[in-house]
């Protein structure tokens, strides 16, 4: 799993894995029952990104360790977003208002191109801005934010 060029096992060390492990309940079995050097051990080989299936194993256990509201949130945004390029074609017919067949097969391709652009651009920024909210969660600082950003809290 890398995110932002960094590999997850940068981020939370093996002593930031025991704390965590310890604090969630469901993970607090996990490691009563195979200790916590197991456990360890099958971080460092679902966060290894050259392994065939530990980004897939390590995805679903972040989601599942999140919870089902920020999940069903992102996934309801992500189908939003999937409608960009209805609204485009939409927002097309209302201002070409009645076009020949041929017209329209004229527009058809650079309508669709942008469209399909829109669309890619609006997923890849709920796809980023939901992971950073999803390592923040888990400890790591935020990736997102602009250098010499001053929240805005407390100001007077």
């Amino acid at each position: 799993m890398i995110v932002y060029g960094i590999q997850a096992t940068d981020v939370i060390d093996d002593t930031d894995l025991a704390r965590a492990g310890n604090s969630v309940r469901f993970l607090a079995r996990i490691n009563q029952r195979f200790g916590d050097s197991l456990v360890t051990r099958a971080w460092h080989s679902i966060a290894e990104p050259d392994s065939r299936f530990g980004a897939l194993l390590g995805g679903t256990a972040m989601i599942l360790r999140a919870g089902w509201s920020p999940v069903l949130l992102f996934c309801l945004a992500y189908v939003a977003v999937n409608q960009t390029p209805y609204l485009v074609w939409g927002v097309v017919r209302a201002i070409a208002g009645q076009l020949s067949n041929l017209g329209w097969i004229a527009l058809y391709d650079p309508i669709e191109v942008v469209a399909e652009i829109l669309g890619l651009m609006g997923s890849a920024v709920l796809l980023a801005a939901a992971t950073d909210d999803l390592l923040h969660r888990f400890g790591a600082p935020r990736a997102l934010r602009l250098p010499g950003h001053v929240p805005t809290g407390n100001l007077k």
